[in-house]
């Protein structure tokens, strides 16, 4: 009987043992000798030494009352021995066969977290590289929006300098015209002066050789200013009628006038004329 507790005892122990040492080698910190003592103390636990020795002395005090008490005799101490012998290797057995499991559900946690990590680290990898190739796309849209920026501002600098050099073209075309047209102007002033003083110079050379003729005004009674006026302007004397007439008003000269015969030169100044047809 004491055997059987024994054997079981041991299978719990390596049960246990293979539990710590799989929650250890799970968070990456494997547990020395002491610390697995120490927990299966805490468990309970007791080492297999120990329990065995333990049985074996309960055994053996076993056989001894058993056989002194009953008088069973020496074959049949051993064929309860042979028994639990057997029964004993069967719990061994099933103990080992336990622990192959527990071992072989702990490689398969341990592949499982191992593959959770793998996917879990290709995931980051997979989203570090979309967020690089997000990162270097939006850098070079940013480059390719700064080009047309620089493009646009070269094309408007252009623009602006082909404006400016236009304005300066068509200033330049405008001073050139104003310059011919006032140096027009100023050849067209010089040919109007330079015919202006040649008429001047006939006239009054006209004049000169007229100055030795002179020319006979008859002056009837009761003629009024302007009808001496407009005789003296078809006799040529004077280039205005109206003009004479108002000049010898304003002047007095037109209550004045004489009646008679009167011989003027050509060329006579106004107010001489006005002396000589007055008193």
């Amino acid at each position: 009987m004491k055997l059987r507790y024994y054997m079981r005892g041991l299978a719990v122990g390596i049960l246990l043992a293979t539990l710590i040492l799989t929650i250890a080698n799970k968070e990456n910190r494997p547990l020395t000798d002491a610390q697995i003592r120490q927990r299966a103390a805490e468990l309970g636990m007791i080492e297999a030494d120990s329990v065995k020795l333990s049985a074996l002395q309960n055994n053996q005090t076993e056989q001894t009352t058993t056989a002194e008490g009953s008088g069973q005799t020496e074959e049949k101490v051993e064929e309860s021995k042979a028994a639990e012998e057997s029964k004993a290797a069967a719990e061994s057995k099933a103990a080992e066969e336990s622990k192959a499991a527990a071992e072989s559900k702990a490689a398969e946690e341990s592949k499982a977290a191992a593959e959770s990590k793998a996917a879990e680290e290709s995931k980051a990898a997979a989203e570090s590289k979309a967020a690089e190739e997000s990162k270097a796309a939006a850098e070079s849209k940013a480059a390719e929006s700064k080009a047309a920026a620089e493009s646009k501002a070269a094309a408007e600098s252009k623009a602006a300098e082909e404006s400016k050099a236009a304005e300066e073209s068509k200033a330049a075309a405008e001073s050139k015209a104003a310059e011919e047209s006032k140096a027009a102007a100023e050849s067209k002033a010089a040919a109007e002066s330079k015919a202006a003083e040649e008429s001047k110079a006939a006239a009054e050379s006209k004049a000169a050789e007229e100055s030795d003729t002179t020319v006979t005004i008859y002056i009837a009674g009761g003629s009024s200013s302007y009808t001496v006026s407009k005789k003296l302007a078809e006799a040529g004397l004077v280039e205005d009628a109206q003009e004479y007439d108002a000049f010898l008003c304003s002047n007095g000269y037109a209550t004045r006038i004489r009646v008679g015969s009167y011989e003027i030169k050509p060329g006579t100044g106004w107010e001489e004329i006005a002396k000589i047809i007055t008193f």
